[in-house]
């Protein structure tokens, strides 16, 4: 099965939104200018969701919506097209407590994170692109250093809801963050949000799977295994 990406999208000016971009790019790896999150939160200070991959945003300009006041929304994609739109919804809904990055998380996360205003609440994977030649799966979101540094930067016990449609890529996944010993693992029958994604809807009015994990920041296991912790 394809992800988000392989879905025809159009924007609102009926321009055709390319499907791939090279995520290696040299682009992708120089380092991206940081908003001004004063100006992108009413209440900067509140907790945040990040969501690495958000394609169009939609469900997530609709949790935010429900979230108004309560949390902030820190949504990312590599794709500008599809972010823009994104952008235009939230503008449109005159959303207070969300913005949008253009960036690769592979490159960026470590700027990122760190700049966010307020602490990270929890964080989202749904849907990445499964990059499924051969060639390519080095591509792929999810790699060993991707796991590790996401690790560094949240704080203990940061739950992190990963969801995908391909079984390939949902073991794939689930073996990097294993292999990494910095996450625990919990069962997560559904959308923690209860708003599906565009993919998502796709995909079970398909009568297709879904295959969701929740994973927990471990620190304590980093701390454990460290040279003269004992």
């Amino acid at each position: 099965m394809a992800s988000d990406a392989d879905v025809e999208i159009r924007s609102v000016t009926a321009k055709r939104v390319r499907q791939h971009v090279n995520p290696l790019s040299q682009r992708y790896r120089e380092p991206i200018a940081l908003p001004d999150w004063t100006a992108c939160f009413a209440q900067p200070e509140l907790p945040i969701h990040l969501d690495i991959g958000c394609a169009r945003g939609k469900y997530l300009n609709a949790v935010a919506a429900e979230a108004d006041g309560r949390m902030n929304f820190v949504g990312v994609e590599i794709r500008q097209s599809v972010l823009d739109e994104a952008k235009e919804e939230a503008e449109l809904r005159k959303l207070r407590n969300i913005a949008f990055i253009h960036a690769n998380m592979n490159f960026q996360q470590s700027l990122l994170i760190p700049s966010l205003p307020g602490p990270i609440q929890s964080v989202s994977i749904f849907h990445p692109d499964p990059w499924m030649k051969k060639r390519h799966i080095k591509r792929r979101l999810v790699t060993d250093e991707f796991a590790q540094e996401l690790a560094d930067l949240l704080a203990d016990r940061t739950p992190i809801f990963v969801q995908t449609d391909v079984q390939e890529l949902f073991e794939y996944m689930v073996e990097i963050f294993e292999a990494s010993g910095r996450y625990d693992f919990e069962p997560m029958p559904t959308n923690p949000f209860g708003i599906p994604t565009d993919r998502e809807k796709f995909v079970t009015n398909q009568g297709g799977d879904i295959y969701r994990i929740k994973l927990f920041v471990n620190h304590k296991v980093k701390v454990e295994e460290s040279p003269g912790s004992e």
